[in-house]
């Protein structure tokens, strides 16, 4: 699950027509940029969770096929592609030609390594026998909740230590620059030094410094902005896959197409062998 740490957690519902055990929410606390439940570090850690984070987008893609994968299982392998529209990834809203076409499963079917089986009436199921027997615990998400980006998962005060050493650091910057354009500060400076090595390496010095300064304290921030770009975009896809996910057990529910396939899905899955014929692979994938 525009959710964090996984897809949605929130309030179950018994097995239905659409998915088993499902769960639906609109997402929880964990995208606050600044909330960390890492083990406390060092100054340098502190810093380095300040400047770069420290998530990986890989743990998202796994955490997606992951929770796929519950889904399929639930299902006994064997599902409608209508099942599995509040789990597409796509940005475009629902509509009956999403349904009619289903672009979201010809990566579905790749990854687990399934193909589509038509019924007697014309139904277009997915099947995927390598799933099949597996079992599992737990409650099934009835759609994908994308996880929030953290800032970082330091401590806050980690964080707090962070940006008060680049604050701290930026003033001492500045003030003494300050100093530097002011002869008769520098030549106090350089009579309390004795020697005037400590001006000449200071002036050589201080646009890096000042350089250090600005930067430590700018990609944090555009790093804040653009977490809290993305994490806006994966609220909204959030909230319209639950709501995919709603229309689509109201759905299934009501005497229709829908049901009849989901029944046919179910008829197959419970049987003891797969259909002997799959559809040509090329209509797959």
């Amino acid at each position: 699950g525009d959710g964090s740490g996984g897809a949605g957690n929130g309030s179950h519902s018994n097995q239905t027509p659409m998915t088993v055990r499902g769960e639906a929410d609109d997402g929880g606390d964990e995208g606050s940029p600044d909330e960390g439940t890492a083990p406390p570090g060092g100054v340098f850690t502190s810093i380095f969770h300040f400047l770069f984070g420290d998530q990986l987008p890989s743990t998202d893609q796994k955490l997606y096929w992951d929770t796929i994968a519950d889904v399929l299982i639930a299902n006994q392998g064997v599902v409608a592609g209508e099942q599995l529209v509040p789990f597409a990834l796509s940005d475009t809203d629902s509509t009956s030609e999403h349904h009619r076409l289903e672009p979201h499963m010809p990566k579905i079917v790749k990854h687990f390594e399934g193909h589509t089986y038509a019924t007697d009436c014309g139904q277009l199921l997915y099947i995927f026998a390598g799933l099949r027997g597996r079992t599992r615990s737990g409650p099934v998400p009835v759609y994908w909740q994308e996880p929030m980006l953290v800032f970082s998962t330091a401590p806050r005060w980690q964080t707090y230590t962070a940006l008060g050493l680049g604050l701290a650091n930026f003033v001492l910057v500045t003030v003494w620059m300050g100093v530097l354009s002011h002869p008769q500060l520098v030549a106090e400076v350089t009579r309390a030094a004795k020697t005037s090595a400590v001006v000449t390496l200071a002036r050589v010095l201080s646009p890096a410094m000042l350089c250090y300064a600005i930067m430590y304290l700018t990609v944090p921030a555009l790093r804040y902005c653009l977490i809290t770009l993305v994490n806006s975009r994966r609220a909204r896809r959030n909230h319209r896959r639950q709501g995919q996910a709603v229309a689509l057990q109201a759905e299934a529910e009501l005497a229709g197409p829908l049901q009849d396939k989901l029944h046919a899905a179910r008829r197959i899955a419970s049987g003891a062998h797969l259909p002997p014929s799959p559809l040509p692979q090329d209509l797959s994938l």
